[in-house]
């Protein structure tokens, strides 16, 4: 976590931060990934909702904030419906907002259930694939 936040401090209680916790990011060995994302999900069912997002980390997220809930709030605030959004995902975290939205791309390097979740397949990130739909999209 100091990686990415670097003014923590250690709290005995998490409630004691005053802060709404949304998820929490565990990484494991990648391996080991379907393990662990299997044993969250049958140890915390109803608390939190596990996804990946590949590279072995595992989101543990609070049911139903997942991406697809801030789109829908940021759509319903600019006045736009979800069939104008289009999204790019190549993780398990990224599987709602691809349903969401008019248009889901899944990168080619995105595992299968992400694919089956999206309306169509971009080339991959190490080819841009966003950039290059987005070319395609508004040439």
């Amino acid at each position: 976590m100091r990686r990415y936040c670097h003014r923590l401090s250690w709290v005995d209680d998490l409630k004691a931060t005053g802060d709404q916790i949304l998820k929490f990011a565990v990484n494991v060995p990648d391996e080991r990934t379907d393990f662990f994302y299997d044993l969250f999900r049958r140890e915390l069912e109803g608390m939190v909702e596990p996804t990946t997002s590949g590279h072995g980390s595992i989101d543990l997220i609070t049911p139903g904030c997942h991406k697809a809930s801030g789109l829908a709030r940021l759509a319903e605030r600019r006045g736009i419906s979800p069939e104008q959004c289009v999204a790019f995902g190549d993780g398990g975290n990224d599987v709602e907002m691809l349903r969401f939205c008019g248009v889901g791309y899944a990168m080619a390097n995105a595992p299968d259930e992400v694919k089956a979740a999206a309306d169509r397949v971009c080339p991959s990130n190490d080819e841009d694939g966003v950039l290059a739909t987005l070319d395609e999209l508004f040439s």
